[in-house]
């Protein structure tokens, strides 16, 4: 298993136990489609999936949103779903690994406006972990 995956994998374990997640039907195709490509295969994939499948039917640990509102501005459009969502949980912090996202919002005034916070891998795990 590649460092960065584990990290994440770890990280993403964290957050199934003990925080909130905002999932949308595009977060979700989104995170499937993640942990299909990333070196975290068997055990520890199949773990995360459960995990997440579970969180799901938790309403205590997630908050579904059905169809997010898009939230337009000047950032790539490949992530709307993840903005969309941050922006329907106010207090919320999108995590990422795309360093261009965060660097796009911040110059933007799109996280105040919504009423949430982004964050890189780094600094989650130092928050979270």
């Amino acid at each position: 298993m590649a460092p960065d995956d584990l990290r994440w994998a770890r990280l993403i374990q964290r957050i199934q136990q003990a925080h909130c997640w905002v999932i949308s039907p595009s977060i979700d195709a989104a995170y499937r489609r993640q942990f299909g490509q990333i070196a975290c295969r068997g055990s520890v994939t199949s773990g995360l999936m459960t995990s997440l499948n579970l969180v799901q039917l938790d309403q205590n640990r997630s908050l579904n949103i059905v169809e997010p509102p898009q939230v337009e501005g000047d950032y790539d459009t490949d992530d709307r779903h993840v903005v969309s969502a941050a922006s329907e949980a106010p207090d919320s912090i999108l995590i990422t690994v795309d360093e261009r996202l965060v660097k796009d919002l911040e110059r933007s005034t799109i996280p105040d406006d919504h009423g949430f916070m982004m964050c890189l891998l780094d600094a989650a795990e130092e928050a979270l972990l």
